[in-house]
């Protein structure tokens, strides 16, 4: 049995070593918790993170990157993704309807007091950049203090840019797709790492007989519009679990449901409740009992 890491973002400057021990040993602690035997299983990581922050913040690539997004026929697109996914992350994450009152960022010193800037100037400082969304953004920041509106801010930019680039999505891709071979594979995806996996397992018959998704932004709808159609569940796929945490503002909604899909073999959504301030993080996620016993139970150890 093959386990396979998918990463997310923000991991420049590490390895595929360091993240392999990461995140297993967090996985081992949820499993001695629980006083079952730790996982034996070497696992594979497809590592990215230095290849996808040179894409996206080399002033090169990011000039060739925004150039095609933000100043091409796909500029309202960004613009609308940015729109939508913010919008959605507050009105869900805040209770407050920010569509409705397009003022409301705008209230209460939230905004950066800069002058009115020209088209000119707000395409060169990106869409995740704009007086109005880092206001918005704010609002998040306040109500939910231990979330930084910087990181949503550059989370969006980065799924965008690997959703809508053809180039970005594609060498991403190849790094991943490597390590998948013909044996049976577990797979467990984080963040922006489920949505690489979802792209990459639908689009063929895989021998995967599990797959874990950890606080993933597939059900937030900006971001489910986007993905290529056919929007179909992999083929060849054993159970899919979704573990997600309520209070992490990545994970917006349960994957079985109208904000991504209903496929005819569900996923199973199980929200669960992480132990530290960072609900979003790797190692919450994999050191919980829930998750660890179910990623045990997927690999057969049997003890």
């Amino acid at each position: 049995m093959k386990l396979l890491y998918i990463h997310g973002r923000a991991q420049q400057g590490r390895s595929a070593e360091e993240i392999s021990r990461e995140w297993t040993s967090a996985l081992n602690q949820g499993l001695r918790l629980q006083t079952y035997n730790e996982v034996w299983v070497k696992p594979d990581v497809p590592y990215y993170g230095d290849h996808l922050f040179a894409l996206t913040n080399n002033p090169e690539e990011l000039m060739r990157s925004e150039d095609t997004i933000l100043r091409g026929p796909m500029a309202d697109d960004y613009a609308s993704f940015i729109t939508e996914a913010v919008m959605e992350i507050v009105q869900t994450r805040t209770g407050l309807d920010v569509s409705a009152d397009p003022d409301l960022a705008l209230r209460g010193n939230l905004g950066d007091n800069r002058e009115s800037d020209t088209l000119e100037e707000m395409l060169k400082r990106g869409a995740q950049n704009w007086p109005w969304v880092v206001a918005t953004t704010r609002l998040i920041d306040q109500r939910l203090p231990i979330v930084s509106e910087a990181s949503i801010r550059l989370f969006l930019r980065d799924v965008y840019i690997y959703i809508a680039d053809p180039d970005v999505q594609s060498q991403v891709d190849q790094r991943v797709e490597a390590e998948i071979t013909k044996e049976p594979t577990v797979v467990i995806a984080h963040s922006l790492g489920t949505v690489i996996a979802y792209n990459i397992l639908r689009r063929r018959k895989r021998n995967i007989t599990a797959l874990f998704t950890l606080g993933s932004p597939l059900g937030i709808r900006a971001i489910a519009n986007r993905l290529k159609r056919p929007f179909n569940r992999p083929r060849v796929l054993g159970a899919w679990s979704n573990f997600y945490d309520p209070n992490d503002i990545v994970s917006l909604n349960p994957l079985q449901s109208t904000a991504f899909a209903k496929f005819r073999t569900p996923i199973v959504d199980s929200p669960i409740i992480n132990s530290s301030s960072n609900r979003h993080h790797i190692s919450q996620y994999l050191s919980h009992p829930a998750v660890s016993a179910g990623v045990r139970s997927a690999l057969g150890v049997n003890a």
